[in-house]
């Protein structure tokens, strides 16, 4: 962002952060922060503990237009102190070839294997740590021995026969495929609800019955009446208008929660009739 400050002008902006990055300015600022202060040149940061306002000021005799940072944790260049590594992938084309592998085999990049019209065998053990592409069209492959999959590999099989014993995501357009030991899916909770609606007249009550194993019963009130009615909910054994208060009326629909499984009764004070709407869940 850029400051515009005219000389020894001081400025308090409302902002959270931790650093304070000063980009390019002409005059030094002074900063007020959580309590501290600092004096800070032109390409330098500084570093508050977290607040939500900071205070600047020119500290110059000329006006400043100042290019200023303010983010939360420490403030770093792009690419600063970054790290990048390449490896080379080989290719190998097995046309028509017999490939044999034997003993413990761990892929650890993207090999890419052309065994197209080949025949071949892998034996012995077997890690997949990320995910080889292998177009094995029109070959025969067996798999013996212990296979790990720790990703999600992509098998292109088409037209081949595949035994597939764990769960890898595979393309088995126009093939044949055994699928065994899938796991167990068990079945979600499910949530019952029960919905009813009720004309409750003018100066009467009506009583909603208690329901075991009830979780939630909502309760909603509403009159096209212009006037706000202060409804109430109360235990079955209150005589009068009494308990918590559902407003209605107004045009709009007020409601309220209640988590248990006991009956309540429901007041109207009002000399109108209110349409009420009970949800309850199990």
């Amino acid at each position: 962002m850029k400051i515009q400050l005219q000389p020894f002008e001081k400025t308090l902006i409302s902002i959270t952060g931790e650093s304070f990055v000063y980009l390019d300015g002409a005059h030094s600022l002074e900063l007020q922060a959580s309590g501290k202060r600092a004096e800070i040149p032109s390409g330098s940061q500084v570093r508050f503990p977290k607040f939500n306002e900071i205070s600047i000021q020119n500290k110059g005799d000329t006006e400043l237009v100042a290019d200023v940072i303010i983010c939360e944790g420490e403030f770093r260049k792009l690419f600063e102190g970054a790290t990048i590594s390449a490896e080379i992938i080989n290719t190998v084309d097995v046309s028509g070839s017999s490939v044999a592998i034997s003993g413990a085999v761990a892929v650890s990049e993207m090999p890419v294997v052309d065994v197209s019209g080949s025949s071949v065998a892998v034996s012995g053990a077997v890690a997949v740590s990320e995910m080889p592409v292998v177009d094995v069209s029109g070959s025969s492959v067996a798999v013996s021995g212990a296979v790990a999959v720790s990703e999600m590999p992509l098998v292109d099989v088409s037209g081949s026969s595949v035994a597939v014993s764990e769960m890898p995501l595979v393309d088995v357009s126009g093939s044949s495929v055994a699928v065994s030991e899938l796991p167990e899916i068990k079945s979600a909770a499910t949530l019952n609800m029960v919905t009813s609606e009720y004309a409750l007249s003018a100066n009467s009550s009506l009583t909603i019955a208690g329901r075991v194993n009830r979780k939630r019963l909502l309760v909603q009130g509403y009159s096209e009446s212009e006037k706000t009615t202060l409804c109430r909910i109360s235990h079955t054994s209150a005589t009068a208008n009494t308990g918590a208060i559902l407003p209605c009326g107004g045009g709009l629909m007020g409601e309220i929660a209640q988590h248990h499984s006991a009956a309540v009764k429901v007041w109207n004070p009002s000399g109108e009739t209110i349409s009420i709407h009970v949800l309850e869940e199990f």
